[in-house]
């Protein structure tokens, strides 16, 4: 049995105190769940137990031996290793040579390629070990971490939010394995904000909160669970997805998201585009439909009752669906177009009279300009405030905005959020995906606003 203590931790970022007098044994053999809202300091004190930070004051031992470290190799060589939330990994180089850089004393190649396979067929993952990473998906970039830190045979184990870029099936599999890597005296400390997966595989639990250990697991509610608003009313449900992942060919895949998008509420999520965004939308705006879509998803996509084998822009137009893309270049106009047909390109009313409508969008963006005028004429915030003016009038019961304040100054954003928030008052259905959480603050104490983060593909 081997034991990793800590005495009086304090780190600190000029007045900041990010970790207060952190005092705590790990060891071997159990599973510690480090438990936290953002900024707990949870991630700060793995990088100083790993060697990428160092604590202002404090003492870090290992059998009673106290240690000093320099760097991550430092820690390494006395057998602790991490997997960050964002693997640090080679993306030029292949698969098996990340897993085993460094590792120069485990044989020759084949003996190599034989734990390799052996770590792999545990997992329950198959990765071709001549792959270049840059060419893999994110769960598959965290396999190869993971056997990468497993191949030293490690006595103590840190994972940084492991399941963040995994599918339920996968999650399943990973937790058999650490609990069985566990009982054969590995001691792993899994960071998590996600009480309930954690508390379903950890021995022992270490609760931070804003720099300071809590004694115990306080009482306080898990908000990872998915909306269920039109169960407690006659609230329509207008989108929802359930049980649903999607692995594209390219970029981060969805995992096992769950929502439900009531009307008159303003459904956001945050995050990165790398972190699933850029996927999300490319689902919900039916971007994706040149791939082979039905093969690669598991769950159901649900849209105005109706259940989805697809969803293409078509369906999108003929449900009165409002959606500002991301791209409002390439999505969402084309500057050989006049300002007149990107506004008018899917109004089929006959009696409308094309040039006055226009007019009238022209008047509520609040822009200098006239219907026959180039797209190519427009700056590129006068752009993105006639796409959500012409889409917002377009749409029926629905909207979806993609990076809704992207460009704006902090008073433009502002103004646009005023608008989404009186639309959702009005009773229409707002799906907002952004990575711009500022002027979500102004109404974030509004019953309309529910909010959620996507992190590594996972809905949180």
């Amino acid at each position: 049995m081997h034991t990793l203590s800590l005495q009086s931790i304090y780190k600190s970022y000029g007045e900041k105190k990010v970790l207060v007098d952190i005092t705590t044994t790990f060891t071997s053999g159990t599973i510690v769940a480090l438990l936290g809202e953002n900024g707990a300091g949870k991630s700060t004190l793995v990088q100083i137990l790993t060697g990428e930070k160092k604590a202002d004051t404090g003492i870090i031992s290992l059998d009673g031996v106290p240690l000093s470290f320099s760097n991550p190799g430092d820690a390494k060589k006395v057998k602790i290793e991490a997997v960050q939330q964002r693997p640090v990994l080679a993306l030029e180089l292949t698969v098996f040579e990340n897993v085993f850089l460094g590792q120069e004393g485990l044989g020759n190649k084949t003996k190599k390629m034989e734990i390799f396979k052996s770590l792999c067929q545990r997992l329950s993952v198959e990765i071709d070990p001549k792959t270049y990473l840059y060419k893999l998906p994110g769960d598959l970039r965290f396999y190869t971490a993971l056997i990468s830190a497993l191949v030293s045979h490690p006595d103590f184990l840190f994972l940084d939010e492991p399941s963040t870029s995994l599918d339920s099936q996968q999650k399943d599999n990973l937790y058999t394995f650490l609990n069985t890597i566990s009982k054969e005296g590995i001691g792993i400390i899994l960071i998590s904000h996600n009480i309930t997966e954690a508390l379903a595989i950890a021995n022992a639990t270490l609760f931070l909160n804003k720099g300071r250990q809590v004694s115990q697991l306080p009482n306080f509610e898990v908000h990872n669970h998915p909306l269920s608003l039109g169960k407690q009313s006659n609230i329509e449900i207008l989108f929802s997805m359930k049980n649903f992942s999607y692995k594209p060919l390219w970029g981060q895949r969805l995992n096992d998201i769950t929502l439900e998008v009531p009307q008159g509420a303003i459904c956001c999520i945050t995050g990165q585009r790398e972190s699933g965004l850029d996927s999300l939308e490319n689902i919900i705006t039916g971007m994706y439909t040149y791939y082979p879509f039905k093969k690669n998803f598991t769950g159901t996509i649900t849209l105005q009752n109706t259940e989805l084998t697809q969803i293409t822009p078509q369906i999108l137009r003929n449900k009165k669906v409002g959606v500002v893309p991301f791209d409002r270049i390439k999505r969402g106009s084309n500057p050989k177009l006049k300002i007149k047909e990107i506004v008018c390109g899917f109004n089929s009313n006959k009696d409308t009279n094309i040039d006055e409508y226009t007019k009238e969008i022209i008047k509520r963006a609040g822009i200098d300009t006239t219907p026959s005028a180039l797209a190519s004429t427009l700056s590129g915030g006068m752009l993105q405030r006639l796409i959500f003016q012409k889409e917002v009038a377009f749409s029926e019961k629905l909207l979806i905005l993609c990076e809704p304040f992207q460009g704006m100054d902090s008073k433009t954003a502002l103004s646009v959020m005023d608008v989404i928030h009186n639309l959702a008052r009005e009773g229409k259905a707002i799906i907002m995906l952004t990575s711009e959480k500022n002027p979500l603050t102004t109404y974030q104490n509004s019953p309309l606003l529910l909010t959620f983060s996507l992190v590594g593909g996972s809905l949180q």
